[in-house]
């Protein structure tokens, strides 16, 4: 039997045909009723049955428990095996320890047994498990032949493993070298392997190129592009190969066919066998010349902005340093101005990246025009654009070219067909006044750039200590902005819209309120411009349409069934992707008809040359929902808006109103602006009516509707219902604490 397992073991490459063929010698020679073969799981929590010969179904159930309680339980089990002991059962039916497997060996016959550990390496593998039908079948000398047996499976097992390991070392060492071939033929730099004599046993197609001479001529000889010369310091560096030893960039000369020299870069490292024996040596080449200039493109690549040509702020930086120490001798001045284009953003996004691009290019060009060659521009990324204006006699100086910049860029950009309109916003920070090194003085900068912002844009600003202030502010306001969306600290005031004729209420304005924490309730037009800025007002306007929307539901649920609800939209909003169909999702979640809704947009959005907007306000338009002209007469009035974008009503600015009774020029204003209403079938709203003589002229000039505290201020939507069921004029509008 141990014979047979051995030429078993010679004959198969294959463990589960050796251990079938084990299971079956066991049985057919050493006089067994049963041989299997075990596999003990991971962490030894269980077993298997790999193999087995004879054996009966009912011992295969009890296999786990069988093998490993008799190696002293599961959790036991790998440290007695590993202790590398047998376990002998002369009587089974008496010795087993577990009752169960007692039943199952009794009715199988068997009168002993014999369990045998196998091993891969120092782990436990598995058990060879025999059994007998006759007692006392497992003598001394059987055990010890038996335990011989054991050893040659796993030896066997050993062997299969490390058979296995050379393969997959052979196949990884073929796939290197077919991967290191592909490698070498796809790269553009010559690669050349040598034998330990010098001889080329390959050469790349770069090779070919750059040396002049084709992979024909090369093979089987030793380089024909060593220089006699450099004989001597080819065969140095052949040898420093052979003992082992790589080259990093060493600087050589090489020969090409037609005679000139070429200054490399050398690399060279050693090849070796499967054995780990080095048999050849592998050299790459790098033309130096090549290299420079990679690092002249480097270099240009840290210091200038691809899109522009112009410097970045490293390059900037760099001579800042350089014209400080300058003017600190002279004596002179120098100025730090950041320029932050206004609405690039909205062009981006109307335009596509691709045209914002060439924007881009084109005010850089506008920038060049207006500086001086001594002037330094950089580029910081995205729309902003930094200039150190040098050599200045005194700060002052600077109003005049900074008055040059922004005309500049208000002029119309042509894009490719568009013709966009801009401006610029512009901080200016003085050396030494504002600070003495460049991070100090650009930290300022900024601050005056958003002081200009802030001031209505197209403007420039010089910085002043108390900006610092301010703009601290205006970041605690950003994030108590997103506090508030986050928790949802915002909310609703509604102002009452009245019909002229009637003096009923027929519609509401939404208008968001903001209760900062320490500064108390914060007006709309100093947060507004925050969250636009910020990009908070996307989401803060999507939650004033959803309240809006859900208010006046409820409004309708409770009887107010003639309410029309009018939300301002910020420009960014137009701009947002599927305005229009979130809009109609708003609605449909919250059952409102989209009649019943009045989106008011100013002038500011109609100006837009862009197909964006007008697609989104004429699919609201086909929704059904109404759309106000906001604010009208205090910017770029023009007939063409009312006609493209199909305007339901127009707002009459409350400044006009003010002074309608008192102000000639203001009562032409607002008398054009209802007839004209009047003349292509809009609606008119005035805005602000705060004295019986305003409404009267309204009345009397057929406005149609007005809004302001004559009737009543903004209420809370309790307060608006009470006023709307009990009649304007019976409740006092100026309701305590509203």
């Amino acid at each position: 039997m141990l014979t047979q397992t051995n030429q078993a073991i010679v004959r198969h490459v294959d463990k589960q045909a050796l251990f079938e063929d084990i299971c079956n010698i066991a049985v057919e020679l050493g006089g067994l009723c049963m041989a299997l073969i075990t596999v003990l799981e991971p962490h030894g929590e269980n077993c298997s049955v790999a193999a087995s010969c004879g054996a009966d179904p009912a011992l295969l159930d009890v296999i786990p428990e069988h093998t490993l309680h008799e190696f002293g339980g599961r959790k036991e089990a790998p440290r007695t095996l590993l202790s590398g002991g047998s376990v002998i059962c002369n009587q089974a039916a008496a010795g087993a320890s577990d009752e169960r497997v007692k039943g199952v060996l009794r009715r199988c016959g068997i009168g002993s047994f014999g369990l045998f550990p196998l091993y891969r390496g120092d782990s436990i593998f598995g058990t060879l498990n025999l059994y007998s039908t006759t007692d006392d079948f497992f003598g001394k000398d059987m055990v010890a032949v038996l335990e011989e047996m054991a050893g040659d499976i796993t030896f066997a097992l050993n062997t299969f493993d490390k058979e296995m390991a050379r393969k997959k070392a052979e196949e990884r060492l073929q796939k290197t070298s077919a991967t290191l071939t592909a490698v070498f033929q796809a790269t553009p730099l010559p690669v050349i392997i040598n034998d330990l004599e010098g001889r080329v046993l390959f050469w790349n197609a770069a090779a070919e190129t750059v040396f002049g001479w084709s992979e024909k001529e090369a093979l089987g000889k030793a380089p024909p592009f060593v220089p006699k010369e450099k004989q001597g310091e080819f065969h140095r560096n052949l040898a420093s190969a052979k003992s082992g030893n790589s080259l990093r960039g060493v600087e050589i000369q090489r020969r090409r066919r037609d005679g000139r020299l070429l200054d490399m870069l050398l690399f060279t490292a050693p090849l070796h066998d499967v054995s780990g024996r080095i048999e050849n040596t592998v050299a790459l080449f790098m033309d130096i010349t090549e290299q420079k200039r990679a690092r002249e493109h480097i270099l240009c690549l840290a210091h200038y902005d691809q899109l522009t040509g112009l410097g970045n702020r490293t390059l900037l930086r760099e001579r800042f340093a350089q014209e400080a120490s300058r003017a600190q001798r002279a004596k002179r001045h120098l100025a730090l101005c950041l320029i932050d284009l206004d609405k690039f953003k909205s062009v981006n996004d109307a335009l596509g990246h691709a045209l914002g691009d060439m924007l881009l290019v084109q005010v850089a060009r506008r920038l060049e025009e207006c500086l001086r060659r001594a002037d330094v521009i950089s580029r910081l990324g995205g729309d902003e654009f930094l200039v150190l204006l040098t050599d200045l006699e005194r700060p002052q100086d600077t109003v005049r070219i900074a008055d040059k910049v922004l005309g500049a860029l208000t002029r119309p950009f042509s894009l490719e067909g568009h013709t966009v309109r801009i401006s610029a916003s512009m901080g200016i920070g003085f050396f030494p006044e504002d600070g003495e090194d460049f991070d100090t003085l650009f930290r300022k900068t900024d601050t005056a750039m958003y002081a200009a912002k802030e001031k209505g844009r197209d403007k420039f600003m010089f910085f002043r200590g108390e900006m610092d202030q301010k703009i601290r502010a205006r970041l605690d306001l950003e994030n108590s902005l997103r506090n508030a969306l986050e928790h949802k600290a915002f909310f609703l005031h509604y102002q009452p819209q009245v019909d002229i004729l009637t003096g009923r209420i027929e519609g509401v304005e939404a208008l968001l309120r903001f209760r900062h924490p320490e500064r108390g309730l914060i007006p709309p037009d100093s947060f507004i411009p925050v969250a636009e800025d910020s990009g908070l007002i996307v989401p803060l306007g999507e939650w004033i349409l959803e309240e809006a929307c859900r208010q006046l539901r409820l409004w309708r649920e409770a009887g107010l069934t003639d309410l029309t609800m009018a939300v301002n939209l910020s420009p960014v909003q137009i701009f947002q992707e599927d305005f229009a169909g979130r809009t109609e999702a708003i609605l449909k979640a919250r059952g409102i008809h989209p009649g019943l809704l009045n989106l008011e947009l100013t002038e500011s959005i109609f100006m837009e040359e862009d197909e964006r907007v007008h697609h989104t306000l004429l699919t609201l338009k086909k929704m059904g929902v109404r759309i106000a002209l906001d604010d009208f007469g205090t910017g770029y009035s023009s007939l063409s808006y009312l006609k493209r974008y199909a305007v339901d009503e127009i707002k009459i600015d409350r400044s006009f109103v003010r002074d309608v009774c008192s102000d000639p020029g203001d009562a032409a204003i607002v008398l054009a602006t209802i007839q004209m209403a009047r003349s292509l079938g809009l609606q008119t709203v005035a805005e602000g009516v705060e004295t019986a003589e305003q409404l009267a002229f309204l009345r009397a000039h057929g406005c149609d509707r007005y809004q302001g505290y004559l009737c009543s201020r903004p209420l809370v939507a309790d307060a608006l219902a009470q006023l709307v069921e009990g009649g304007h004029d019976k409740l006092d509008p100026w309701i305590p604490g509203v």
